[in-house]
């Protein structure tokens, strides 16, 4: 008798261990889905939801996956980047078998793939891993268009538009056109359609279109203002006065170099500074 009551106490710890476990595992799974939910917008609030999460590494694979998947994004929107692949590795080869390589038929599960794919994409581009870089932003942009994840969509490609602009120009600019296209279906960050904006101005140029580059400059300068983004209209400024460098329209390029000066912030001054004297040069104002 004592043996069975024995017996039975301890089925029944192992039992509410068991439920404990459970229910704090349900909870962390719980407070990944509101985090993710507030991405990519409002990562601050996510990663108060990441904080309460006290021991990420003891998480069920799944859930381990998608806390190394959002922490990665969290941390890059804080400006951080992706300098270790120490998350953001573990949760790509997991999504690559689970969504079987983006073969799958679960949207949640081929978006998280997609971006996966996207933010280890950008681990190689730090790295200047060329070849990896290119290739999973690739398939990045072809599984979140699947799913119609358009922000991951967009960033792929205007990034992979960045990074065979030198290998393969007319293709660049085909891929940030569609990443501006696909910028309109959500228009969910006005610095990220700047951003686009002049990455497609400064593929014009370096294809010796200036008159398609002004185009697109002065489109991102007129936003910047409308915004009071001055960081923007400072890059923006810098832009359409090389711009006009390279046309020969000296006067107007110092002009633009002028407002550039008045926007700079610390980290923009040295090369506001090179554009300046570059165009003071032009006029012949030594």
């Amino acid at each position: 008798m004592k043996k069975s009551i024995a017996l039975s106490a301890l089925a029944a710890i192992w039992a509410l261990a068991a439920l404990t476990c459970c229910n704090r595992y349900d909870g962390a799974a719980d407070t990944l889905q509101r985090a993710e939910s507030l991405l990519p917008i409002r990562h601050d609030s996510a990663a108060v939801h990441l904080d309460s999460i006290a021991h990420p590494a003891r998480l069920p694979e799944d859930s381990r996956a998608l806390y190394g998947l959002l922490r990665t994004i969290v941390q890059n929107r804080q400006g951080k980047g992706i300098k270790s692949d120490s998350l953001i590795r573990g949760s790509y080869e997991y999504y690559r078998d689970a969504s079987r390589a983006g073969q799958t038929s679960d949207e949640a599960l081929l978006r998280r793939y997609a971006q996966s794919c996207y933010y280890m994409a950008l681990f190689y581009k730090a790295c200047d891993s060329i070849k990896q870089c290119e290739e999973l932003f690739n398939q990045a942009a072809k599984y979140s268009e699947r799913c119609e994840d358009w922000h991951t969509c967009y960033l792929a490609h205007t990034l992979l538009g960045d990074v065979i602009r030198w290998g393969n120009k007319e293709n660049a600019i085909q891929q940030t056109m569609k990443a501006l296209n696909l910028y309109y279906k959500v228009n969910n960050d006005v610095n990220n359609e700047i951003i686009i904006l002049a990455k497609i101005a400064g593929m014009y140029l370096t294809c010796d279109k200036p008159d398609s580059a002004l185009k697109y400059y002065e489109k991102g300068y007129e936003l910047a203002k409308l915004n009071y983004l001055k960081k923007a209209q400072n890059e923006m400024c810098m832009g359409l006065a090389s711009t006009f460098r390279y046309m020969g329209q000296y006067e107007r390029a110092l002009d633009y170099a002028r407002r550039a000066f008045v926007t700079v912030d610390g980290k923009m001054l040295e090369s506001s500074l090179i554009t300046l004297a570059a165009c003071y040069v032009a006029c012949d104002s030594l």
